[in-house]
């Protein structure tokens, strides 16, 4: 009876013992999640993560903070949350974790359809709430209905077709107010929202964010920086502009900014134009399709829009209306390399081209100008450009055949211009 009793009592104790070792197992997992971005793989920290998916593939291209010398395929498809850099970042945002708090913004919300905004941004500020731990990432993102909150993981499968763009940036929880003082102009759609006001006490931007209290007074552009969270740290611009604005993006922002030329992939539209005209700050537009890495992609299927300096170690993440945009500063790998064959397209002024580019040659060319006619003739789209060996001919179909003949590129060096016929109304348009 005694032995039996000390059994009882062994028993009892070993699985209080192995509860014990349960709950400290159990504590330990929980407290080790963060809600920083991850490798490709999903195990482990990363500063900032960027991944391109093309059209028709369902995991894309990686590159990492931890690998920044090589973009990698995927690890995993995106309908996997678990063993890919993104699910795992996004786990307690489809789940729940007591201590981990976010903000989620995109302008087709899950579960909303038919939404109309002024915005096209998608995104998500994900912080930990843990006493004295500071932690928290960015997720910029082109994916509709992605992600939906506490529902469980779900990718839009029917969005392997198109093209999509993750960003991630792990950082401090006091760049949170600049994030949302650039947001407040780009006017996203807040879907969900619980982040504790003790958390973002003091921060007036994030609260209007949260609030929807958008600018209607200028200023109607912003620019913030924000540093991530590694060592080194890296700094990130963004800009914004309310869509109402009139402020060029591209020419005015991003050029300007980065004071070198930029490749642009993006859908065309009577907005997005090649120029050529300040030298080494062009703006060049990709010519679709495109080759990124072993994915092919094109304009038709591609919701993104990117840039690349050239050369290419600065990226940039450029939101539809031109509101938002997000400038990865930092000595990446050339980015060419993953953008295997590159082409622009042709500029629609070859005319403006080579004058432009040869500056020097400017009075050669008002010269000329002179000598055919002062009144001035403003170029259209119904221009039709033709390349035969050395000779470009450039004719106007309201010109009937009345044209210019560039001979060669000895001729643009030299200024030697000869015409076919009377040219009518042709003005030069001086270099900036």
């Amino acid at each position: 009876m005694i032995a039996h009793f000390v059994h009882a009592l062994t028993q009892k104790r070993m699985l209080n013992y192995v509860k014990l070792h349960i709950y400290f197992i159990l504590i330990t997992i929980s407290q080790s999640q963060n809600p920083k971005c991850k490798r490709a793989d999903g195990g482990g920290d990363a500063d900032w993560a960027i991944l391109y998916k093309a059209p028709g593939q369902a995991s894309g291209k990686i590159i990492v903070s931890t690998s920044a010398g090589v973009w990698a395929n995927g690890a995993a498809v995106l309908t996997t949350r678990a063993g890919q850099s993104f699910g795992v970042t996004l786990e307690h945002v489809v789940g729940n974790h007591a201590q981990i708090k976010f903000l989620a913004y995109n302008n087709a919300p899950p579960g909303m359809p038919n939404v109309k905004t002024k915005s096209n941004s998608k995104g998500v500020i994900i912080l930990q709430t843990t006493p004295g731990t500071d932690a928290a990432s960015w997720i910029v993102h082109t994916v509709p209905g992605f992600p939906a909150a506490k529902t469980g993981y779900s990718w839009p499968v029917a969005e392997n077709a198109n093209g999509h763009l993750l960003i991630c940036l792990t950082i401090p929880e006091s760049q949170i107010n600049a994030i949302a003082a650039s947001l407040l102009r780009a006017e996203p759609l807040v879907h969900y929202n619980d982040i504790p006001e003790t958390e973002t006490a003091g921060m007036q931007y994030f609260k209007k964010l949260a609030d929807g209290q958008y600018p209607t007074v200028p200023p109607y552009t912003s620019r913030q920086s924000i540093k991530t969270k590694g060592a080194p740290e890296v700094t990130v611009n963004v800009y914004s502009k309310l869509a109402t604005s009139k402020y060029e993006i591209y020419k005015k922002v991003i050029v300007k900014a980065l004071k070198k030329t930029i490749k642009v992939w993006s859908r065309r539209d009577n907005k997005l134009k090649g120029d050529c005209r300040v030298l080494e700050r062009n703006i060049r537009l990709i010519k679709s399709p495109a080759r990124v890495g072993d994915h092919d992609t094109n304009l038709d299927a591609d919701l993104t829009n990117w840039a690349v300096s050239d050369p290419g170690n600065i990226f940039c993440h450029i939101d539809r209306p031109y509101a938002f945009v997000l400038i990865k500063l930092i000595f990446l790998p050339d980015l060419m390399t993953l953008l295997l064959k590159l082409k622009t397209v042709r500029s629609e002024n070859i005319l403006l081209h080579a004058m432009v580019h040869l500056k020097v040659y400017y009075v050669q060319f008002r010269i000329l100008v002179n000598i055919l006619e002062n009144a001035p003739y403003h170029n259209n789209s119904d221009n039709d450009f033709t390349e035969l060996g050395g000779l470009i001919t450039v004719t106007n179909a309201k010109m009937k055949n009345k044209h210019i003949k560039l001979h060669g590129k000895e001729a643009l060096r030299t200024g030697s211009w000869s015409t076919a016929a009377p040219v009518p109304r042709f003005q030069t348009l001086a270099p900036d």
